[in-house]
């Protein structure tokens, strides 16, 4: 007693690393795992790149498709929180409690708004003109 958890290298959390884990990834079943962060956290510049390429192709204003990136962008950074505290708190990625679930319905809940509330607005802007919109 009193002594701290001493942590060196480990990316498990509530339990020791190894055991049953997903196919390819090896991702624990059981127990948090700093790897399912990790591992969108590092893929979030490939992801927001094709997000913005596949945007080019989209007929709005620049401002608007710039919208769209920095939209992604923090949608896709409280996906990466979301899923670091629901490590933390030692919540498998495949077996999330009630708080957890919670918390990714709100995210997809405010990025589909957030989504929503662009395409919306791009579609009066568009019709104004391209010199009224504003980042």
């Amino acid at each position: 007693a009193g002594r701290g958890m001493m942590i060196v290298g480990a990316h498990s959390v509530g339990g020791v690393d190894g055991g049953p884990g997903v196919p390819v990834t090896g991702w624990s079943r059981e127990h948090g795992d700093l790897r399912v962060a990790h591992f969108v956290g590092l893929h979030a510049i490939q992801v927001l790149a094709l997000v913005a390429v596949a945007l080019q192709r989209w007929r709005r204003p620049e401002a608007v498709r710039v919208r769209v990136v920095l939209a992604a962008a923090a949608s896709y950074a409280l996906l990466f929180l979301v899923l670091l505290w629901e490590a933390l708190r030692g919540q498998s990625v495949l077996a999330p409690d009630a708080m957890a679930l919670t918390s990714i319905a709100i995210w997809a809940a405010v990025t589909a708004f957030v989504f929503g509330w662009i395409s919306l607005d791009s579609r009066r802007l568009s019709r104004d003109g391209p010199d009224r919109v504003s980042v």
